[in-house]
C-alpha cells in the first residue's frame, strides 16, 4: 500500500474534526427540535419523602429529566441572561424542581410585577374583580399604578410581599411600581415561584387564577400555547426597548399543577422570536410532567 502524504493525512484529519463538530452541532439542534416525550414512571425517580420539602437531587433524575434540563438550557444559550424555575407541586404534598436556571438572579420583571401588585389588591378587596382581571389580563400599566396607591403605595407592598415571602435577603426583591415599567425593579424566578406558592395555598386560588390571562381568553395571552386552553393561568411581561421578556404563572395537570416563572434580560434575539421560545419551555415542562405515570 502506498504510504500517505503529509497532505493527505493532513486532508484526512481535518475531515473528521469537521464530522465531528456536525456531530455536535446537531446534537446540540436536537434539543431544540425534538418533541419530548418521556415515559418513565414517577417512583423510578422520586424517593418517598414522608415531609416532602422541596428539593433538587441530581442523583434521583432519570435521563429524561435530565434531557429536559439540557433542552432548557440549549434554548436559552446565546440570547440574553435568564432566571427561571418550574416547579412540580405534588398532589399529595411537596416539591419537585422539574427545571432551572439561576433561579435566585435577579432581574427586570417587567410586567409580572402585576402579580404582586394584583394579588395585594385581590386580598386587601381594595378594588372589584372585575378591575384587577382586566388589569392582569390586558396588562394595563396605568390600572396596575393606580391598584399600587389604593393598596398603600410601592414601599407597603415591597415590605408585605418581602415579610410574607420570608425572602433572604429581605432587599433581593426591589419594587418600584405597581405596573413593571420601571427599570429599577428587581425580581428571581423563585421570587415568584414563592408569591406563586403562597397563591396556590391559599383557599381563594380557584377564583385568584381566572383573573389572569391564560391560551384563548382576551387579553396577553390569547394566541399563545393554545394546546394548554382552560389549563395555564399567567402574567406576561415584555419591555421590547431593554430586552425583557417574561412569563409566571400556573399550569394544571393530571399530576399536580405546575408554578413556573422565566424571566429573560438582555435579550438579542426579537420579542416574538423569544416568546415562541418560552413558549417551547413551557410546554416541554408540562408535557413531561403529563407523560409521568401517576
Amino acid at each position: 500500500m502506498a504510504k500517505l502524504t503529509w497532505f493527505n493525512q493532513a486532508f484526512i484529519f481535518t475531515g473528521m474534526i469537521l464530522s465531528i463538530s456536525a456531530s455536535v452541532r446537531a446534537d446540540e439542534l436536537a434539543y431544540e427540535i425534538e418533541d419530548f416525550r418521556p415515559v418513565t414512571a414517577v417512583d423510578e425517580f422520586l424517593p418517598d419523602w414522608e415531609e416532602s420539602p422541596e428539593f433538587f437531587a441530581p442523583e434521583t433524575l432519570t435521563r429524561a429529566a435530565t434531557r429536559l434540563q439540557n433542552q432548557v438550557e440549549a434554548l436559552t444559550r446565546g440570547n440574553g441572561d435568564w432566571s427561571l424555575e418550574f416547579v412540580w407541586i405534588r398532589p399529595k404534598g411537596g416539591s419537585v424542581i422539574l427545571s432551572h436556571l439561576n433561579r435566585f438572579e435577579t432581574m427586570i420583571p417587567a410586567s409580572t410585577v402585576k402579580l404582586f401588585t394584583g394579588w395585594l389588591a385581590f386580598e386587601k378587596k381594595v378594588a372589584t374583580q372585575s378591575y384587577i382581571r382586566s388589569m392582569l389580563q390586558h396588562s394595563d400599566n396605568d390600572m396596575a399604578n393606580h391598584l399600587l396607591k389604593k393598596v398603600g403605595g410601592r414601599l407597603y407592598l415591597q415590605r408585605t410581599m418581602r415579610e410574607t415571602l420570608d425572602l433572604d435577603p429581605p432587599a433581593s426583591l426591589s419594587i418600584h411600581d405597581g405596573s413593571g415599567l420601571s427599570p429599577r425593579n428587581r425580581a428571581s424566578a423563585n421570587h415568584q415561584f414563592r408569591l406563586l406558592r403562597h397563591i396556590l395555598r391559599n383557599p381563594k386560588y380557584p377564583v385568584f387564577k381566572k383573573l389572569l390571562a391564560g391560551p384563548g381568553k382576551p387579553g396577553t395571552l390569547r394566541l399563545r400555547l393554545s394546546n394548554h386552553r382552560g389549563k395555564l393561568f399567567a402574567k406576561t411581561g415584555t419591555l421590547p426597548d431593554t430586552g425583557v421578556c417574561a412569563l409566571a404563572g400556573f399550569a394544571e395537570t393530571p399530576n399536580g399543577t405546575m408554578i413556573f416563572s422565566i424571566i429573560g434580560n438582555d435579550l438579542t434575539r426579537s420579542t416574538s422570536a423569544t416568546r415562541r421560545m418560552i413558549d417551547r419551555i413551557v410546554d416541554l415542562n408540562i408535557n413531561y410532567l403529563k407523560a409521568l405515570k401517576r
